[in-house]
């Protein structure tokens, strides 16, 4: 997906695959990640981080699609893409959401334009506290209750 995807956008930069950076980049266009990057990679345009590339930092873009790997906090104000070959590790807040299955996410994720981490706009509590029972929560019957997809995920 991430492959088809990237193949149809016109990047302005490309960090090629022997390539390994360290600090912080702020773009106006479009962006491709072939090799490493640790530290803040800001754009106001679209940041592919292709299948072998490795990111360790916080991200800041409209549209982002992931193919490779990623330890830090993404944030997209368009579309996150995540392809089956992906593996995430960090916070996601992102206006909208597409995962392959396969994909790798390890993390809060908080999908919507105007969401905040830890609120529930169907819920007037705070749902960023921890639950600190005893042990797994159960059902009025004892039945252990079963985390669902989207539970799981922080949604």
């Amino acid at each position: 997906m991430a492959d088809q995807v990237g193949s149809t956008t016109n990047y302005a930069t490309t960090i090629g695959t022997d390539a390994v950076f360290k600090g912080n980049m702020k773009f106006q266009d479009n962006v491709r990640l072939l090799g490493q990057f640790e530290g803040a990679i800001e754009t106001s345009g679209s940041l592919l981080i292709a299948k072998g590339a490795v990111l360790q930092g916080e991200i800041r873009a409209c549209d982002v699609i992931v193919a490779g790997n990623i330890k830090g906090n993404v944030h997209a104000s368009g579309k996150l893409t995540i392809d089956s070959t992906a593996q995430i590790e960090g916070e996601l807040h992102v206006a909208r959401l597409q995962m392959s299955e396969g994909a790798v996410v390890s993390g809060q994720c908080v999908v919507g334009a105007n969401r905040q981490p830890g609120k529930n706009p169907r819920r007037s509590e705070d749902t960023s506290k921890q639950h600190q029972g005893a042990g797994p929560a159960q059902h009025a019957d004892g039945e252990p209750k079963k985390k669902g997809l989207l539970q799981a995920l922080g949604v």
